[in-house]
């Protein structure tokens, strides 16, 4: 009989020792989040990073990779990359921040929507346009279609954010087609003046046989 009570009083205190480390976990958490906030907000960004990533390690012993308790460091880890100019790594992190959103596209639906317009920011900074312009219209399509977000937040936020959308793809549209064009410069001057007269009389080639065959 001792021995089974013996036993239990075992089990209690380590459930207990458990619980004080789950909580104590998550109460070191939320103060290094808070920490790592202050921080950035004082413009130390390279030890709000640091901190950052010290809180989201402690996050994902408490829980699961994909959950929304670890936004917060996250959302601290992403944008103390953008401050150091670390766009590459923005980008990894807040593509793992938009998973999360995403199992919850109903309630979601603004943070969504602003998940894929910093994606596309990000896209932009490290020039790969083609991969803004689709963050942008993914925006727009919540943006638009999304019922939980136009009631979610008032007008001028709405407009404001449909504005900024719309302005970042026509910037991205631009500086894809300037790049396309360098490219096709870049070809045309690789090719032997041969096959830049051939392909240059392609057109007018194909142009008068048009016209020949019309004319019977």
């Amino acid at each position: 009989m001792g021995r089974k009570v013996a036993n239990v009083i075992f089990v209690v205190v380590i459930a207990i020792m458990l619980g004080f480390t789950f909580y104590g976990d998550h109460i070191k958490y939320k103060i290094l989040n808070y920490q790592a906030d202050k921080l950035y907000k004082q413009g130390r960004y390279y030890e709000s990073l640091l901190k950052s990533q010290e809180a989201l390690k402690l996050g994902e012993k408490v829980a699961k990779p994909d959950s929304p308790e670890l936004l917060t460091s996250l959302g601290n880890v992403t944008c103390a990359y953008r401050q150091l100019e670390k766009r590459q790594n923005a980008l990894s992190t807040e593509k793992r921040i938009l998973n999360i959103l995403q199992k919850s596209p109903g309630k979601n639906g603004w943070k969504i929507t602003q998940s894929f317009y910093r994606l596309a920011d990000d896209d932009f900074s490290l020039k790969n346009y083609g991969g803004a312009v689709v963050f942008c219209d993914s925006a727009l399509t919540i943006l638009i279609s999304s019922k939980s977000v136009i009631k979610k937040v008032n007008i001028f936020t709405y407009l404001d954010m449909y504005q900024g959308i719309l302005f970042l793809r026509m910037s991205a549209e631009i500086e894809k087609d300037k790049l396309e064009r360098k490219d096709k410069v870049r070809q045309n001057m690789t090719i032997s003046p041969k096959a830049k007269l051939i392909q240059d009389l392609k057109w007018p080639i194909s142009q008068w046989a048009g016209c020949l065959a019309y004319s019977f």
